[in-house]
């Protein structure tokens, strides 16, 4: 069997497939190898020009990390150089697109052989052990692998009543078609639940028990005692300025504030009072069981970031020193006149708050210069208009403003359909 047959052969798998077998160092360090059939695509990856544990560089282009004895995360940087430009260009001259932001790296696939083995499980291997797995009673948790944006890695681990199988029996019940269960998933997965359904796929992972589904690959937690992003001994000078990065923003991390907070995970999440500092974060996820806890500068100047994993899912928490969480980039004088003079139009719009508890479409045939005048009659402040800094934006204009110490961003849109994309993404 050739590695391009096991991988047809291979049970469907939530992670995205990497296997070193490109053993030319001169060979570009990603490469797609097809799609299965439930839509999931299989990428070659080459560790030989990888830069394990240190930054990509031109003749690394390849990004990598050791999680644990069990996977490398890697991030590819297509720009690294001309074979790696040509590999991207040319992926996308053949239709392939929408790269995974990072590469899950099982390290048995690290070696050829370990890695053609793994791979050359049968289907019907893969269904037995599903079949045999999924009528076990046992403490089963589930992960939803339909997050929007195939971001599967963002949903978070949920409690299952019942048995893999009793969950499959009721999808079928609904009218689920093309059912399969699977087991010893590579994505370390006990059990893999995929079907159809109102034209559909949909694809769900088990896992017997809570630990499991939070850390399936076993993964030791990085976490440091300060919830520092230094993990290493600091012994060049690079390290010394990165140390006092690091010490600069744990101190920072424990300013009182005042403090706002937003989802980094989600492009538009409500921008809400934090009752917590970001050390308080922190420390809060630790107590709660949370892994990798750590603490970095923002984008914006003054911001504070709080990343770690828990339940099964990262989190992106993103502080801010005012209540519009970094706002819109503030516009020039020509750009204020130009966005109050369209303000001023009226016809039909749709508008949403994206800092609202609730994000929804509302329709109005008025321009939006009158929502202005009636959030000023609510001892509104700060309120400005602004029009879209990038052509890509869907909006056709912002409105911003302060009520007390919530602030409030809202969106104009020339079609509900556009508004109401702009929610589900």
């Amino acid at each position: 069997m050739t590695v391009d047959e096991a991988y047809s052969y291979l049970a469907p798998a939530q992670f995205v497939g990497g296997l070193t077998g490109m053993n030319d160092p001169k060979a570009a360090a990603v490469r797609y190898a097809g799609t299965m059939p439930n839509g999931t695509r299989i990428w070659w990856v080459n560790l030989k020009n990888a830069a394990l544990d240190n930054g990509a560089d031109r003749d690394h282009p390849l990004e990598c990390r050791k999680v644990s004895e069990k996977l490398y995360t890697c991030q590819w940087i297509p720009s690294a150089n001309d074979t790696e430009r040509s590999n991207y260009w040319q992926m996308l001259a053949n239709n392939i697109s929408d790269f995974p932001s990072f590469f899950y790296v099982v390290k048995a696939s690290v070696d050829w052989y370990a890695g053609l083995a793994a791979l050359t499980q049968t289907h019907e291997e893969a269904l037995a052990a599903g079949q045999a797995i999924s009528s076990v009673t046992s403490d089963w948790y589930y992960k939803d692998a339909n997050y929007p944006g195939g971001n599967e890695e963002l949903a978070e681990c949920q409690k299952l009543s019942g048995t893999p199988k009793q969950f499959a029996d009721a999808a079928v019940g609904r009218g689920a078609a093309g059912l399969e269960i699977t087991g010893n998933d590579i994505s370390g997965a006990d059990a893999v639940i995929t079907f159809d359904l109102q034209n559909k796929k949909e694809s769900y992972l088990f896992y017997n028990s809570h630990g499991k589904c939070s850390n399936p690959l076993d993964a030791p937690d990085y976490t440091e005692s300060d919830f520092s992003t230094i993990h290493h001994p600091v012994n060049t000078d690079q390290g010394k300025i990165d140390k006092a990065r690091s010490d600069e923003v744990l101190r920072r991390a424990k300013d009182k504030g005042p403090w706002w907070v937003s989802d980094g995970t989600k492009l538009w999440e409500g921008c809400k009072p934090s009752k917590l500092t970001p050390m308080g974060d922190a420390q809060s996820a630790k107590a709660n069981g949370a892994r990798d806890i750590e603490i970095d500068w923002g984008l914006n100047a003054g911001d504070v970031v709080v990343e770690y994993e828990f339940n099964g899912r990262p989190f992106y928490n993103d502080y801010h020193t005012n209540k519009f969480c970094g706002g819109i980039d503030p516009p020039s004088q020509g750009d204020r006149e130009r966005a109050i003079g369209i303000a001023a139009r009226s016809g039909k719009s749709w508008y949403v708050d994206y800092y609202s508890d609730q994000m929804q479409c509302v329709e109005t045939k008025r321009p939006p210069i009158d929502l202005a005048d009636r959030v000023k009659g609510r001892n509104a402040v700060d309120i400005a208009f602004a029009v879209p800094a990038h052509t890509a934006d869907n909006a056709f204009l912002y409105l911003e403003y302060g009520i007390g110490d919530q602030g409030h961003i809202i969106g104009f849109y020339k079609t509900h359909d556009a508004c109401a994309g702009e929610i589900r993404n």
